[in-house]
């Protein structure tokens, strides 16, 4: 666990070599430091999430966390999800419908918020 200029976040291993970065993953915001546990730590170091394959183009289709929340990626088409819950319980039928839905603007959009 580390506190880092965005927040809480966990990491593997330690930086030894600035060209050798560990993998780290930001807490979700329902998360605290005090609660995460290390099944929780490894889930977070486990994203993205591969969805399953897109059947038009047999791309993958990832859920995963960012900057502005959580969101889908399938080649360049990305698509906001309703909450982090979401980028683990997400099917790939639920995905290929939110995808097909035109892209919306503005954060949380497609969510209908």
């Amino acid at each position: 666990m580390k506190a880092g200029r965005y927040g809480p976040y966990v990491q593997v291993g330690e930086m030894n070599d600035p060209k050798d970065k560990p993998k780290t993953a930001s807490l979700f915001s329902t998360m605290s430091p005090e609660s995460i546990t290390f099944d929780d730590a490894v889930r977070l170091l486990s994203l993205p999430r591969t969805v399953g394959t897109h059947p038009g183009d047999d791309q993958p289709v990832l859920a995963q966390n960012g900057r502005y929340g959580p969101y889908l990626t399938w080649g360049k088409e990305t698509r906001s999800l309703e909450d982090e819950d979401q980028i683990f319980t997400i099917d790939l039928p639920d995905a290929l419908k939110l995808l097909a839905q035109p892209k919306q603007r503005g954060r949380r959009a497609a969510a209908g918020h």
